[in-house]
């Protein structure tokens, strides 16, 4: 049985697409994650069912189709072929330490050394970085297993170009994080705190993003208050019942 990520719980304050369970042999280090309608930008956007999967070895595959079975089986076929090629690897424009074979075209990272980009602590943030940042996924994390140490130096430099930007955030915590925090199903002073101050930047005159930019990451801010909410109610039903 492959991990299957926690939004799909139908306990997670965010539980997406919860009545559906994996139909092919995945391998049990593999996690996996779905959707029923995920939306693809490009020269023409569309939308379709998608089912992706993250083979031990920092691998990544997606498979789309009409039902979210149809996608799966896509992306088993896919790691079917894969599994049984001899990689040639290859860059194809990537820097980091990712590389596309150019046999199966099958992605792993760890591949090749990163190009390191001078002053690359200074480049703008996108919604990507502001929603971990907001998410409290800034902190070590004791899941994360041998790539530890690489995610922790992706989170130091996302930390520096937060403040360098103008966003006040705390200092990191030392602990990790727990299962609980990563689902969200406790309020986190930490994560608490990082949305609040991403919120305060969007109203700040240093706030860079664009109008579209700015409405997704406000949409998320409000979205994880509303959680917050949640979680604070159904403690204090919880606290009088007691």
């Amino acid at each position: 049985m492959p991990k299957i990520r926690p939004h799909h719980h139908p306990d997670h304050p965010l539980a997406s697409d919860t009545d559906y369970s994996p139909v092919c042999g995945w391998p049990d280090d593999t996690s996996v994650q779905w959707g029923g309608g995920g939306i693809v930008f490009g020269a023409e956007n569309y939308i379709t069912a998608f089912f992706e999967a993250f083979p031990a070895g920092a691998g990544f595959i997606r498979g789309e189709g009409e039902t979210i079975e149809d996608a799966e089986r896509q992306a088993f076929a896919q790691f079917q072929r894969e599994h049984g090629c001899q990689h040639v690897w290859g860059r194809r424009g990537y820097t980091n330490s990712g590389a596309k074979c150019i046999k199966c075209n099958a992605f792993h990272i760890h591949i090749f050394k990163p190009i390191t980009k001078l002053g690359s602590w200074r480049a703008p943030l996108g919604y990507m970085s502001l929603s971990s940042i907001i998410s409290g996924w800034m902190r070590p994390s004791a899941t994360r297993g041998i790539d530890n140490a690489e995610h922790a130096k992706h989170n130091r430099l996302t930390w520096l170009r937060a403040r360098w930007h103008g966003i006040d955030l705390p200092p990191m915590p030392t602990e990790a994080m727990t299962s609980a925090q990563f689902m969200g199903s406790v309020i986190d002073p930490y994560r608490t705190a990082c949305r609040e101050a991403v919120a305060a930047w969007l109203e700040s005159d240093r706030c860079t993003l664009s109008a579209e930019e700015r409405r997704n990451v406000e949409r998320t801010i409000n979205s994880h208050r509303q959680s917050d909410a949640r979680l604070a109610a159904k403690a204090a039903v919880s606290s009088d019942q007691d």
